[in-house]
């Protein structure tokens, strides 16, 4: 569904504009930075969005990569970029959607009751000359408290 949040999974462009200045709504980018083709959030991001690399989430452990660092960590660090467990969280990424997706299956499992991807990503989002800022928001500490989504108890 694409247009409100309470329950969706997509939000198009339109409604994250209409929310930009949104107390209960939060942007988390989860574009990698890559310095040597300019892009990722230093190099412009949604306005009021926070900086989020998906890649700290993760270790190896056991030889197998990619797992999902211990919970508690992961809430400090979700904290640490100012994200909070509550309100509406939106994610964006590259057209991809893989980190986005990512962080929303992160987020979820951790029990954040209201996530959605942005439709179409950051190139949706420049396609229609939206906003765009180079300005960082003021890293304020969030306040995530996980409430971890078990197998078989749903989405």
């Amino acid at each position: 569904m694409s247009g409100s949040s309470s329950g969706a999974r997509l939000v198009d462009v339109d409604w994250l504009l209409a929310h930009l200045d949104d107390p209960g709504v939060q942007i988390a980018d989860a574009r990698a930075v890559l310095p040597d083709l300019k892009t990722g959030f230093p190099y412009g991001h949604v306005p009021g969005a926070r900086p989020c690399d998906v890649s700290v989430l993760s270790e190896t452990r056991d030889g197998v990569e990619g797992l999902l660092r211990p919970w508690p960590e992961v809430a400090d660090r979700l904290s640490a970029w100012g994200l909070h467990s509550t309100g509406t969280l939106v994610i964006y990424d590259e057209s991809g959607g893989t980190l986005a997706g990512r962080l929303f299956w992160v987020l979820d499992y951790l029990g954040h009751p209201d996530l959605a991807v942005l439709d179409g990503g950051w190139d949706a989002w420049l396609a229609v000359a939206a906003p765009v800022t180079l300005q960082a928001a003021v890293p304020v500490p969030g306040r995530f408290q996980a409430r971890l989504r078990l197998p078989n108890q749903g989405v």
